[in-house]
């Protein structure tokens, strides 16, 4: 709907029930909804590292696997050891990117 942060939207949500209090629906670009976590595609992804999130993907299995931009480049933190991040193809098509609290 014309956002241009990834981030989700607070819509203020009208009810004319008087007995119920107002609530705020919220709009996602998600792909989709697990019990824990919200599912993006990559350019969602990346738009949640340029806003300097940190992120992860479930296809990884171990989530000390991460993400972010560090100085203005892409790092990823794996084995304990901080690299600079090469995309691969897998890492574009992927749908399972999420963003770690």
């Amino acid at each position: 709907m014309g956002n241009q942060s990834p981030l989700p939207t607070q819509i203020p949500v009208k009810n004319d029930d008087k007995k119920l209090p107002e609530v705020l629906a919220i709009e996602l670009d998600a792909i989709s909804v697990k019990p824990d976590k919200i599912l993006f595609d990559f350019p969602t992804a990346m738009k949640y590292v340029a806003e300097g999130k940190r992120i992860s993907k479930e296809d990884w299995k171990d989530h000390n696997i991460y993400g972010e931009m560090k100085d203005d480049k892409l790092i990823i933190y794996m084995n304990n050891k901080v690299n600079y991040w090469l995309i691969t193809t897998a890492d574009m098509e992927g749908k399972d990117w999420f963003v770690i609290n």
